[in-house]
């Protein structure tokens, strides 16, 4: 008996020296791996915490760089960097003044805030003519239109605020709504687009600086058919030269024909002549012929500058002036392109051959040249009396024309 509670007290010890060691091993297992939590875990938490923010940076560049140039099909708006955006309840004074960041001509929310009398698009269209730009309405009917129409420009979002609508990306539009919550300009699809658009679209453009009215508005025009009007200007000189050879070919056949009785030399001088005005006839057809086409071209060139022109003055101007005004101006523009063409064509033709003539004039008689001339000072008196009197009288005429429009 004694034997058996001294192996069942050896037992106890046993097991009581098996728990402590076990306790030692364990203590000493969690302090090792604490220590390697505190150690290189905690290193590499670091590390994947870097990892983290780089990969998410990453990410968002390649978002940016395939919403940019890969078409992007799904229905969530993807945000868009490198635009202007402003932020505001009042969308239309902050779309307009993203628009004037856009054209680097930017101004204050506040003032633009202050223009505007209300949100609606005649409020709008002001709002923007005072900012230095101009809103043009465009009726958008289906996605290549958009594509074709030249951005940035206001559309009114859900029939409740103005967006700015920046570019198009493949099958996606970016947009810059001031009530964005994420503070940022986005892309969207087509389809979110024509669901909440009524097609409508305000294109905005930059005013340019208000030039002076003069023949300089009309040169360019013109210097682009130089080439045409230079040929009718060759064809104009040489019907002159041959209109100069007819009284010299009639006194050849007094002084030569009529008083030496020469029929062959007359048989010459007839064919020549009948040779010059078959010329004359012929050069006389293509000359008009080039001339007309000429004028006609340049007639729709200046008429379509002069109509982009009326399209893109501001309505102030049309309430400010009467209808026959604006009438009468535009059908003046005829008699500008006359001149520029005919007129100053025949000043130079003139030009020229007035020295000629006189040339030819001095050859045969000094004197009778001088009598000639003797006469320019009357017609420049003349002149210079009846211009004002003739002015007045087409002024006149001007009123009484927009008068009845």
């Amino acid at each position: 008996m004694i034997e058996g509670m001294t192996l069942l007290g050896n037992q106890q010890e046993n097991k009581l020296n098996g728990r402590k060691s076990g306790d030692e091993r364990n203590g000493h297992n969690g302090r090792s791996k604490h220590k390697g939590r505190n150690g290189h875990s905690g290193t590499a938490i670091a590390a994947d915490g870097g990892m983290g923010s780089a990969s998410t940076s990453l990410r968002r560049y390649w978002q940016m760089v395939r919403s940019r140039y890969q078409p992007d099909f799904s229905a969530d708006p993807i945000p868009v960097e490198g635009y202007a955006f402003v932020a505001g309840v009042n969308t239309g004074a902050a779309c307009l003044t993203m628009l004037s960041q856009h054209f680097s001509t930017p101004v204050e929310l506040e003032w633009m805030q202050r223009q505007l009398r209300s949100q609606r698009p005649p409020h709008i269209v002001d709002g923007a003519e005072k900012a230095g730009m101009q809103l043009r309405r465009l009726l958008v009917a289906t996605w290549p239109d958009l594509r074709k129409i030249t951005l940035p420009g206001l559309i009114y979002w859900q029939g409740e605020r103005w967006v700015v609508a920046y570019e198009v990306r493949g099958d996606r539009l970016v947009i810059a709504d001031p009530m964005n919550p994420a503070q940022g300009c986005e892309s969207i699809p087509r389809d979110t687009l024509q669901e909440n658009w009524n097609g409508e679209l305000w294109q905005a453009e930059l005013v340019q600086k208000r030039e002076q009215f003069n023949l300089g508005w009309f040169l360019p025009a013109v210097m682009r058919y130089r080439g045409l009007l230079f040929e009718v200007l060759v064809a104009s000189f040489t019907l002159q030269l041959l209109g100069l050879g007819t009284p010299i070919f009639t006194q050849v056949i007094i002084d030569k024909v009529m008083v030496q009785q020469s029929i062959p030399t007359l048989d010459v001088i007839a064919s020549a002549m009948l040779g010059v005005a078959v010329f004359e006839a012929v050069l006389g057809i293509l000359r008009m012929f080039i001339f007309t086409h000429t004028t006609n071209r340049l007639d729709m060139s200046l008429s379509a500058q002069l109509f982009r022109h009326l399209l893109r003055l501001p309505l102030a101007y049309f309430e400010a002036r009467r209808v026959g005004d604006t009438v009468a101006r535009v059908q003046e523009l005829e008699e500008i392109r006359q001149f520029l063409t005919s007129t100053a064509l025949t000043v130079v033709l003139d030009s020229i051959f007035s020295v000629i003539y006189l040339l030819v004039m001095l050859y045969y008689s000094p004197r009778l040249t001088g009598v000639a001339l003797a006469v320019i000072p009357l017609f420049a008196i003349l002149t210079l009396t009846a211009t004002p009197i003739l002015r007045n009288w087409l002024n006149e005429t001007f009123n009484r024309s927009a008068d009845s429009q």
